[in-house]
């Protein structure tokens, strides 16, 4: 089933949420697990509000029986990304640099986007270490500590 929008490519002002869990973190440290792999899954802002986008990460992405839990949430802006994407390609010639971020809302998630294609782990790690750098992760416990 296709909705409304569904394919739209994000613009450079977009800001994007993505649900941490207990997947993307190894001893207390959230990896670049965060962002690698295939059709990275974030909420688009614009169309599905933070608050609403951390109420639907609490409800959709704990999975007790595979000890999956929601740890809090980080924030990416599409400009950035693109940016990130330019800069690690001129580091790296194996990248092509094509990335972006496609409108793909679900009848649970008006916000749902993904970031395409695939991201490699070097540039996850890059992606990663920006958005911790720019102290842009939000633990669910206001007291949790993250490296």
């Amino acid at each position: 089933m296709t909705l409304p929008g569904d394919g739209e490519i994000c613009g450079v002002d977009e800001t994007l949420a993505r649900g941490i869990t207990s997947m993307h973190l190894y001893n207390g440290e959230i990896t670049e697990k965060l962002f690698s792999g295939k059709e990275v899954s974030v909420n688009l802002l614009s169309k599905l509000s933070l608050a609403d986008s951390v109420a639907h990460f609490k409800r959709d992405l704990p999975r007790p029986e595979q000890n999956l839990i929601y740890w809090g949430h980080a924030l990416l802006n599409v400009g950035n990304l693109l940016a990130s994407a330019a800069e690690y390609k001129i580091q790296n010639k194996a990248f092509d640099g094509k990335i972006g971020v496609v409108y793909r809302p679900t009848p649970s998630n008006s916000g749902h986007a993904q970031i395409e294609p695939k991201i490699s782990t070097g540039f996850a790690r890059k992606l990663t270490n920006e958005v911790k750098g720019r102290k842009d992760i939000f633990p669910d416990d206001p007291g949790a500590v993250w490296t």
